[in-house]
C-alpha cells in the first residue's frame, strides 16, 4: 500500500492529498443536520452510522428469488419452428 501510495503521489498530487484526507465522521454538513431533524429512533441512528464514502450497509444486491406462489409446475419452453 505504502509502494501504491508513493506512486500515486508521483502521478497526481491532488489524488494523494484527497485519498490521505482525514474527515471527522461524526462532522455533519448543514444539509445533513436539516435532513436529521425531523428524523426519530432508529432511522436517525441508522443515517448517524453510515460512513461517508461506504457503500451504504442496509441496501442489498438485487437476487433472483423464487416466486411468492411457489414453483409453477405446468410451465413448459415455448417450441420455436425450425
Amino acid at each position: 500500500m505504502r509502494k501504491a501510495m508513493e506512486e500515486l503521489e508521483k502521478i497526481d498530487r491532488r489524488l494523494y492529498i484527497e485519498a490521505n484526507k482525514q474527515d471527522d465522521p461524526r462532522s455533519r454538513s448543514e444539509e445533513e443536520l436539516k435532513f436529521l431533524g425531523p428524523l426519530k429512533g432508529s432511522e436517525r441512528k441508522a443515517v448517524e452510522s453510515r460512513i461517508p464514502g461506504l457503500f451504504p450497509r442496509e441496501l442489498r444486491m438485487p437476487t433472483d428469488t423464487p416466486s411468492r406462489n411457489g414453483w409453477n409446475y405446468d410451465w413448459k419452453p415455448l417450441s420455436r419452428p425450425m
